[in-house]
């Protein structure tokens, strides 16, 4: 698609490079193609070239959402996303590829297209383009009819549903999932019979001072073997509610490459922080470091250091995934033998964001936070309830948690919590200086 990138020139309307500037803030990128952290999905954007996906960050999404709303894009490159209702107008929709799209999810997608006009009560059209090759097939598919399937999944027999979602299906046909804890009764009574007192406590001990967690400062200052069995501590509080008494080997190292995402999470981290501390670790900083050290001190020359750089491969992290998943494969973020010096900042962008949404929110969350309150609830002690809103939310604020709950991001809130005059379920009530 390079000839048609090419015919966009560079935006000069300084209210689209306004959003431009706030979403490379948010993500940490650059757009020197030279400089390590230079990211593509910025550049494209300085054309009018929107790319949209479901692994870019939510915030990300609506403000490319925006973007295109407000009449500065030109292309938009895009995956099956754009068939989920979103309000993103084209004059022309091109399907290259529709291989796995059902006819429904085909319909959806040429609807996206002619609801670019600006004039009430105009009837607007627009256009769908598909390859020569593929008129038949599209023309075929488009006619099918589409239906429901008749029986609910539900209603199958225990062992025709995945073994990890037995315990899901059983709570919703007994109504016995549990609304405060959001896990099924049956998981919540392993996490009572396995007594993680133990586990929980030394945890609360290594990363909790009262009612805040340790820095990250503080959390590296602590021993490789405390932090290691801090990790696996909570590999056995997240493992304890399956049905399986074990994770398979590529959960297992989904789970590993989580924790430290979640722990940064906990520390309050923004985005941007999150994805450059994984970057740092990924591309190795440390030894890249220790060469530019050496080069300083003359030990060796410029290019001895390039060469050296060069040759240090990608540390291997899984693909993000939700788990658990007994069929996961755990495919490598990087080639085996990728150098640091090709790290693509995107992708890490994109993984980072899919880490902190399918593993630390929608896998890990519930039963780390269940078996934390269950905790409170034998012991009292407080901080496992204050570790529980870090985990949940980031934060431990009353006024913060509302205004997470409400929708609203840490990036938000940074500036939005001093206007606030109260808020609760009901309402938000905003001071006059806002």
């Amino acid at each position: 698609f390079q000839k048609y990138i090419d015919l966009c020139p560079i935006l000069t309307d300084p209210a689209a490079n306004v959003l431009i500037d706030k979403l490379k803030s948010f993500i940490g990128a650059s757009t020197a193609p030279r400089n390590e952290k230079y990211s593509l999905l910025i550049d494209l954007m300085s054309r009018g070239i929107v790319i949209h996906h479901g692994s870019m960050p939510l915030k990300a999404r609506l403000m490319a959402e925006d973007f295109i709303r407000k009449g500065h894009a030109r292309i938009c490159f895009a995956t099956s996303t754009l068939v989920q209702g979103i309000n993103m107008p084209f004059d022309v929709v091109w399907i290259d590829n529709f291989n796995n799209m059902t006819p429904i999810t085909l319909k959806n997608l040429i609807g996206r297209s002619g609801r670019t006009t600006q004039t009430k009560g105009l009837f607007d059209f627009g256009y769908t383009v598909v390859k020569q090759s593929n008129v038949e097939t599209f023309s075929k598919r488009f006619k099918e009819a589409v239906t429901l399937n008749e029986r609910s999944k539900l209603d199958l027999e225990i062992d025709d549903i995945d073994v990890d979602l037995r315990d899901l299906a059983e709570s919703i046909k007994n109504d016995t999932f549990d609304g405060e804890l959001h896990l099924p009764s049956a998981q919540i009574e392993r996490i009572k019979k396995s007594d993680l007192d133990k586990e929980i406590k030394y945890i609360l001990n290594k990363l909790m001072n009262v009612d805040k967690p340790i820095t990250g400062g503080e959390y590296y200052s602590l021993s490789d073997s405390v932090r290691k069995k801090v990790k696996s501590n909570f590999k056995k509080l997240y493992s304890i509610h399956l049905r399986r008494t074990s994770l398979n080997k590529a959960e297992a190292s989904v789970l590993s490459a989580a924790i430290p995402i979640m722990l940064w999470h906990i520390q309050g981290r923004s985005f941007a922080e999150i994805v450059s501390l994984r970057y740092s670790f990924l591309s190795q900083k440390d030894k890249q470091r220790q060469i530019f050290s050496r080069i300083k001190k003359q030990e060796i020359s410029a290019e001895q250091g390039s060469a050296e750089i060069k040759r240090l491969k990608v540390r291997y992290s899984p693909i993000a995934a939700s788990i658990p998943n007994t069929k996961l494969k755990g495919a490598s973020l990087f080639g085996e033998y990728q150098s640091v010096k090709d790290i693509d900042y995107d992708i890490v962008i994109y993984d980072t964001y899919d880490y902190l949404d399918k593993v630390v929110s929608l896998s890990m969350n519930d039963p780390i936070s269940a078996a934390l309150e269950i905790h409170f609830e034998k012991t009292k002690d407080l901080r496992a309830i204050y570790l529980q809103n870090y985990l949940r939310y980031g934060t431990n604020d009353d006024t913060e948690i509302w205004l997470i709950r409400y929708g609203f991001s840490f990036e938000d809130i940074s500036w939005l919590k001093a206007h606030i005059e109260n808020i609760d379920s009901s309402s938000i009530v905003f001071k006059d200086s806002i």
